[in-house]
């Protein structure tokens, strides 16, 4: 699960304000980053292509808080997205989406 609305905006070419959440499991406990390493999924609903871009573990890992800070060129295309948070766990390549459940995530880039 994430603990975020599931729709946000960004206009084309913009590279603020970066996309975080909190991410939580089923239980809506918060999800413990120690040790992973978490990516940003983007499916352009479109086309079906799938664009993988680094996200960060903000603050303390124990808190669930991710972000990707967007770089020039990844807004550059409007249209609109579903998204989800990649995180591989520690040791043998355990990968798991966020959110978990049914929900799907909205990006919309807006033409500027």
């Amino acid at each position: 699960m994430l603990n975020r609305p599931p729709h946000s905006y960004i206009h084309q070419g913009d590279t603020l304000p970066a996309l975080t959440g909190t991410l939580q499991n089923i239980d809506r406990s918060t999800v413990d980053l120690t040790g992973c390493t978490v990516s940003l999924e983007l499916t352009e609903m479109a086309t079906g292509v799938i664009t993988s871009l680094p996200a960060t573990i903000i603050n303390d890992g124990t808190l669930g808080q991710v972000a990707h800070q967007w770089q020039s060129g990844e807004t550059d295309v409007s249209g609109a997205y579903f998204y989800h948070w990649l995180v591989v766990w520690p040791g043998p390549t355990r990968p798991e989406s966020f959110p978990n459940d049914s929900r799907g995530l909205v990006l919309v880039v807006t033409p500027s």
